[in-house]
């Protein structure tokens, strides 16, 4: 199995280290230009194609969540305003990308395979992961919830999720209710949460790139683990985060699991 990771510019990840320890887990692995930009960098020898790009700009502009306790059928942006897509189509040529609305994550991952599909078809045997500086959603029972992960094809890791979706302790929600600058203060005396541009960034991310494989080799399947220390673990909590996926570790059984799974598809 092929892994090929693109690579969202905006992030001050270490992908050379990242595609080394996929590299030394047994795996082939390449990366590439987030695919927005390759959409346009396809284009650099011609004039760019101004109604295509902003057909895509608006696509974007369509699926921001507008109200964070809004359905999907009533909460999303069907028709933008001109503004909202003029701010999507200059992001899109921003290599360092800006993080601003939220939006559905499951119809990001549709639009990301939309177009991949349009430019080339997915080989069978290649794992796509795709790492995005935006902030993507879920549906809940009641409301959206940011997201870290978005397993499937292609498998969507945000940056920023790693920061924002996962909670931080009670005691810094209780001290930012109370005074806002008692909860920016809490966050520099306490190490346990992630923050932008944290050097532990890179190390995080070898344990979710784990959850996207095995989600991959066990051919759609999730398969969460109950042990706190393993990569598959399913953290909720910003101290969870740290102590699974710091370094990409997996359990002994996981371990077992990758080599039959793995051997299979080789």
């Amino acid at each position: 199995m092929r892994v090929v990771l693109y690579k969202d510019p905006s992030s001050r990840v270490e992908w050379e280290k990242l595609m080394t320890f996929l590299s030394e887990e047994g795996f082939s692995v390449s990366l590439r230009e987030d695919l927005f930009l390759s959409l346009i960098a396809a284009q650099a020898s011609l004039p760019v194609d101004e109604k295509e790009m902003e057909d895509l700009a608006k696509k974007i502009a369509r699926i921001r969540v507008m109200g964070l306790t809004d359905p999907p059928e009533v909460g999303l942006n069907p028709e933008p305003f001109q503004v909202e897509v003029d701010y999507e189509w200059r992001n899109l040529r921003r290599e360092d990308r800006k993080v601003g609305p939220v939006y559905s994550g499951f119809h990001f991952q549709s639009l990301l395979r939309e177009i991949w599909v349009r430019k080339k078809s997915l080989p069978v045997g290649f794992l796509h992961i795709i790492f995005s500086n935006q902030r993507l959603a879920t549906w809940g029972e009641d409301r959206w919830h940011l997201r870290t992960i978005l397993l499937g094809f292609p498998s969507i890791i945000s940056t920023t999720g790693l920061v924002e979706a996962p909670a931080k302790e009670r005691e810094y929600y209780l001290l930012k209710s109370v005074e806002p600058a008692l909860g920016e203060q809490w966050l520099k005396e306490n190490p346990n949460h992630l923050e932008v541009d944290d050097s532990r960034l890179t190390e995080v991310l070898k344990g979710y790139l784990w959850q996207a494989i095995f989600y991959g080799i066990q051919l759609g399947e999730v398969s969460f683990c109950k042990n706190p220390d393993c990569s598959l673990y399913n953290s909720h909590w910003q101290r969870e985060v740290l102590k699974a996926q710091l370094g990409g570790r997996l359990c002994e059984e996981h371990i077992k699991v990758k080599h039959e799974k793995y051997q299979s598809l080789v």
